[in-house]
């Protein structure tokens, strides 16, 4: 068997930035703990719409007419369906997630039997933030879906990177967080009188397989 290696262009689309404004009073005597009041909010600000990038991907997936419609009173049955497809198609059965937003969450929470398991302890359904295992999907949450999405890993990719160091900077660096590159940079502007905190990355998502992915809509939701 000839093993090949493909290339994936995704494009960087989006620039996200969070940039606050550091006075004199706010550093000398508001300020005890730079990093936790100021940079790790920035971080985890330009962490999530990196996360709202893919996001959004796949709400526009869970928006067309091709998606399978969930119901609210029996959410499982599309779930199991879609595990069933997942084999006919040959899907290798490791690195299969599905992807709920609060909508189907709040679907599966309101099943009894998922309820039963939660009572009990086990954490392999449904009884903690990131669910567990659920017809062989791993199961997580984000407050960034509409609907859900059933999907190998190699169906998507999410494309990010630090812009490089700041050369006229203060200080400026590339650091990782919440497994995202992103940079950092600190200096002191003359228009705003203030240092300034500027933290910013770049990301793209695009989808690499449509046919390792099934995206699902909430009945009632579609439009």
């Amino acid at each position: 068997m000839d093993v090949e290696e493909g290339i994936a262009h995704v494009k960087l689309t989006d620039e996200p930035t969070d940039a606050a404004k550091l006075g004199t009073r706010d550093m000398s005597l508001d300020i005890r703990d730079f990093g936790a009041q100021v940079l790790m909010p920035q971080l985890d600000s330009v962490s999530r719409y990196i996360e709202k990038n893919l996001a959004g991907l796949m709400n526009t997936q869970s928006a067309s007419a091709d998606s399978v419609v969930i119901d609210p009173a029996a959410p499982l049955k599309a779930i199991a369906a879609a595990s069933a497809e997942f084999v006919r198609r040959e899907i290798e059965p490791g690195d299969r997630f599905l992807a709920v937003g609060p909508d189907v969450y709040g679907a599966l929470l309101d099943v009894e039997q998922l309820q039963r398991v939660d009572a009990s302890g086990d954490d392999s359904m449904l009884s903690r933030a990131e669910i567990g295992t659920l017809f062989g999907f791993r199961v997580i949450v984000s407050p960034h879906l509409t609907g859900a999405t059933a999907y190998h890993k190699t169906a998507f990719a999410l494309a990010n990177r630090a812009p490089n160091a700041n050369e006229g900077a203060g200080k400026s660096s590339s650091k990782t967080f919440n497994g995202y590159a992103i940079r950092a940079t600190i200096d002191y502007s003359a228009d705003v009188k203030s240092d300034v905190s500027i933290v910013d990355s770049l990301c793209g998502s695009s989808i690499l397989d449509p046919n390792r992915m099934i995206p699902f809509k909430l009945k009632g939701n579609q439009k």
